[in-house]
């Protein structure tokens, strides 16, 4: 996640595409996180989609403004993922 850690530092980034980047690991999510005002983000390809376990659920869940991860994400798939957190 040290290679797009400096994204945070972009307040009004809302459409991110980081497919096929070979991003790996738990902190990816932790990283994402940080860009407040993201709607949209692309991760297809990315190791990290598949060996985190519930990664769609855990990114819904941490970012609230997210809209559109690799496909949309309707208000139903919003509820249930909150659901699952708790």
């Amino acid at each position: 996640a040290a290679s797009i850690q400096h994204l945070v530092e972009c307040k009004n980034l809302s459409a991110v595409d980081l497919s096929h980047n070979k991003l790996a690991g738990k902190d990816v999510v932790a990283c994402i996180t940080g860009i407040e005002k993201l709607t949209s983000l692309n991760m297809s390809g990315n190791p990290v989609c598949s060996k985190v376990a519930y990664f769609r659920k855990k990114m819904i869940v941490a970012n609230k403004s997210l809209r559109y991860l690799d496909r949309p994400i309707f208000d139903n798939e919003r509820a249930t993922a909150e659901e699952w957190a708790r």
